[in-house]
């Protein structure tokens, strides 16, 4: 005889309220109750933690416009990340593999703290000895940064340039009034009446001085340049076309000879392919500056390419056995870090918020508050942020300034930092002059005392040497 099961029953009902699919759906989900169940009695007190219950929003819009009906939306999550990787690793064992894992963000990786709590003695860390054994191992392999043979440059872009007025920062990258002014009136044309010009223009000036670097540094072939956006022809906020007659403008005024095509863009459309031509472009020694965002490039992304010569290079570990790829291949000579933004979802942006945009938003601000780095008034109105935002009501909260100022969200620009400076960091053949660039905008945004005692790239090390001497620091 066939079992009239729970979910059966639910449909029969449903169905006679004419409720469409995704209706029905929705209430199955809920009323059926799919979250992991671990029947687990070790624990004699409950865990009553967001990570294992997940959270249950609702709200409720009432107005003399709705006449007989009250308008509410809902939210229902049983299980997290934590939850998940918790009830998987109770059932087998897992493996994991990273370079940033540990650094003690909750918005930008699992929290290790709670897993460690969940699994006790299950959960192991590699022990101190081998930890210490392969920083030793790789400070040998970096002695070459040691002895002066590879120099990491790091630099601020716009360092104190804040207060400049527009003209006067762009005479200084272009070297003239006359060409000063015409960038400036096309700026000001492009951006003038957009929200956030101000924003907008700064940042395409910091890209003119990031093309400058390119140009008048002969040794400087591969150069990665890193945003939030992807330049587009014809878009306002970031014109690719503006950046190459800007690079054809200052490759007159240094007396430079370069390459057509020098500003290529690596955007996830074709990837793959793209990112073939460009370094096979490299490997035939073009000089090439690589236009690509955070995003884009991410981490685990190789961006190291074959170089027809070692003359000007530096090959920095010796003994390599000669089938190691890491001496086959050099790393890109040059970075720009822009500015990272959005790391907590704007909530201030002009458009609505969809609901990918608003699931991650609560997310965000139940981890900061499961963490104590936000109270729970400030939870309370966040939420409430939140489903203002999603229906489309754009008002103002400086609540919501005290997300962007949690350690999490600090440490997850440094997160994003670290494995950006990965993209250069492959190899053991390098350039004698390594160069980092950055804006004070990042650089007050990121919390390098949290890197203490752990491996660092030399390039990472630069990094955070740069920071310190700005004296930004995170303080709890």
């Amino acid at each position: 005889e066939d079992e009239f099961t729970l979910e059966n029953a639910i449909k029969t009902i449903t169905s006679e309220f004419l409720l469409n699919e995704k209706q029905r759906n929705l209430l199955m989900n809920d009323l059926s109750d799919h979250r992991i169940n671990d029947n687990n009695n070790e624990n004699l007190i409950q865990d009553i933690t967001f990570y294992n219950n997940g959270f249950k929003y609702f709200e409720f819009k009432d107005s003399d416009e709705h006449l007989n009906e009250t308008i509410f939306n809902f939210i229902n999550i049983y299980d997290t990340p934590e939850k998940i990787i918790a009830y998987l690793s109770k059932k087998a064992k897992v493996i994991g593999i990273s370079a940033t894992a540990d650094i003690n963000t909750v918005t930008g990786n699992y929290d290790l703290d709670y897993l460690s709590s969940v699994l006790k003695e299950n959960l192991k860390f590699i022990p101190n000895e081998v930890y210490e054994r392969i920083k030793m191992e790789l400070e040998c392999t970096w002695d070459a940064y040691k002895c002066g043979k590879v120099n990491v440059n790091t630099s601020i872009i716009n360092l104190n340039k804040g207060n400049l007025d527009i003209n006067s920062r762009l005479e200084e990258i272009f070297q003239s009034k006359k060409l000063a002014n015409r960038y400036s009136i096309k700026l000001i044309n492009k951006c003038g009446g957009v929200e956030s010009s101000d924003y907008i223009i700064k940042r395409y000036c910091n890209i003119f001085a990031i093309i400058k670097e390119f140009v008048i540094h002969d040794d400087i072939k591969s150069f990665l340049c890193l945003n939030m956006v992807l330049p587009k022809r014809d878009i306002i906020n970031f014109d690719l076309e503006l950046f190459e007659t800007a690079i054809s403008d200052l490759a007159k005024i240094y007396n430079k000879s370069l390459n057509s095509g020098n500003i290529y863009v690596l955007k996830s459309e074709n990837f793959d392919i793209d990112k073939e031509n460009v370094l096979k472009r490299l490997s035939n020694n073009e000089k090439i500056l690589i236009m690509s965002s955070y995003n884009t490039i991410g981490a685990g992304q190789n961006l190291q390419y074959e170089y027809p010569s070692l003359e000007g290079l530096i090959q920095i570990a010796d003994g390599v056995d000669e089938c190691d790829s890491r001496i086959k291949y050099k790393d890109i000579d040059a970075i720009f870090l822009g500015d990272i933004t959005n790391i907590a979802v704007n909530m201030y942006n002009t458009s609505n918020i969809d609901e990918e945009a608003l699931l991650k938003y609560f997310f965000q601000i139940e981890y900061l508050y499961e963490n104590d780095e936000i109270s729970y008034r400030t939870l309370d109105n966040l939420i409430k942020i939140g489903f203002n935002k999603y229906s489309k009501n754009n008002e103002y909260s400086n609540y919501y300034i005290d997300i962007k100022n949690t350690m999490s969200i600090k440490r997850q620009a440094t997160r994003d930092v670290i494995q950006a400076l990965g993209r250069i960091s492959r190899t053991f053949v390098k350039n004698s002059n390594i160069y980092i660039y950055t804006v004070e905008e990042l650089v007050g945004k990121v919390d390098v005392g949290c890197l203490h005692n752990k491996i660092l790239t030399p390039e990472m090390k630069s990094f955070v040497k740069l920071v310190d001497g700005m004296g930004y620091r995170y303080n709890e």
